[in-house]
């Protein structure tokens, strides 16, 4: 079968012909693989600066943004069956007793960095015609969901996020109680949230915000006419150029920034906008810029900040499996309220040849999605 692969020893990305795997354990399901979504991961991958083949591989097949449909289980599968849809996980433990995250199956807050990665670190990735799996790290999708399924992954991060913020709020005693139907439920406007970044992360994180009855306001490099802007509208919330908006004009239109969701992978952009977080804010990072030149940023006045304002700053990786059923059921939300414009992030899907182009050239859009079935 056909598959997409980077050769680190060679530096090349190419297509390559690898075996049909086989179910080789009772508990093992095989996949066929429909769709896979390409990210900067995937690109940064490509260009060599990361990226680590599998122990007994001079290759390692790319992917980990996956949907799939079953194709034969094991007997020992119990709640998967042929036809089934999936989205399968990325991350698996390390296999270290003294790490307790991945003993507990949170391997997304691995303590050792020995974790494997599909797709990215010591396991092959999922662009390719099938895969064989352990049931536990494969998530059923309903079938209404089959258009935008693939946009399962990267939406797990901004529910790994919210799930860590609505822990945060419960340090604050005026905050609602757990147990409303969304842990981070507010009244509408309430609070306000800037997701910095229009593309996939950041439209999902917009959307997820707004599901939780956010104030969200989308800040962004690309021009109030673009296709971004068009559907961060859409789904009702409000746009600002970056253009046409330098953070202190930023603040003056949303007034006091709650939350920050970060989508960027801008460090410049990342530590000049959290000096403008507001009193009690969270500021969230997803992105992972290239190790360039250090820049120069307000330190004094970000760490004072921080301090007398109560501030919170985290991260948020690779999600694990409550995560992504939280996703899915989010997708489907997003799907009764705003369709069309969820369907919009997947600007188009390509056949697996035209894989090599797309890591390189990059084409215009927001989501570009393989087609491996």
């Amino acid at each position: 079968m056909h598959a997409v692969a980077i050769f680190p020893g060679s530096r090349k990305v190419d297509l390559v012909d690898v075996p049909e795997p086989k179910i080789s354990s009772d508990d093992q399901v095989k996949v066929r693989m429909l769709e896979v979504g390409i990210c900067g991961t995937d690109r940064e991958i490509s260009r060599f600066e990361y990226g680590t083949p599998p122990a007994d591989s001079d290759f390692l097949v790319m992917g980990h943004e996956g949907l799939g449909e079953v194709a034969e289980v094991g007997p020992a599968v119990a709640d998967l069956k042929p036809g089934d849809l999936v989205v399968p996980l990325v991350r698996y433990p390390c296999p270290h007793e003294r790490c307790h995250p991945c003993r507990v199956n949170r391997q997304d807050f691995c303590v050792t960095g020995d974790f494997r990665e599909r797709g990215i670190k010591e396991l092959h990735g999922f662009m390719c015609s099938f895969i064989t799996e352990q049931e536990q790290y494969l998530v059923k999708l309903p079938s209404e969901l089959r258009d935008v399924g693939v946009l399962t992954e990267p939406l797990t991060i901004a529910e790994k996020a919210f799930a860590e913020v609505s822990q945060i709020y419960e340090r604050l005693p005026w905050m609602p109680e757990k147990g409303r139907d969304d842990p981070i439920k507010k009244k509408m406007g309430e609070l306000n949230a800037v997701v910095v970044g229009a593309g996939p992360m950041g439209l999902l994180g917009a959307m997820r915000l707004r599901l939780a009855g956010y104030s969200t306001f989308l800040y962004s490099l690309e021009p109030d006419e673009s296709v971004n802007a068009r559907i961060a509208r859409e789904v009702e919330c409000h746009y600002v150029s970056a253009k046409a908006a330098e953070f202190p004009d930023l603040t003056r239109i949303v007034g006091h920034i709650d939350l920050v969701y970060e989508a960027s992978g801008s460090s410049a952009v990342s530590f000049g906008l959290l000096k403008y977080l507001g009193k009690n804010g969270i500021f969230i990072l997803t992105g992972v810029p290239p190790l360039k030149k250090p820049i120069p940023i307000d330190a004094d006045r970000i760490m004072r900040n921080m301090v007398l304002d109560n501030q919170l700053a985290f991260g948020t990786v690779n999600a694990g499996r409550a995560d992504h059923e939280k996703a899915i059921r989010s997708l489907g939300r997003l799907m009764e309220r705003w369709p069309e414009a969820t369907r919009s992030i997947v600007t188009k899907r390509h056949p697996l040849e035209a894989t090599c182009d797309l890591l390189v050239k990059r084409p215009p859009g927001i989501k570009q999605v393989v087609k491996v079935g």
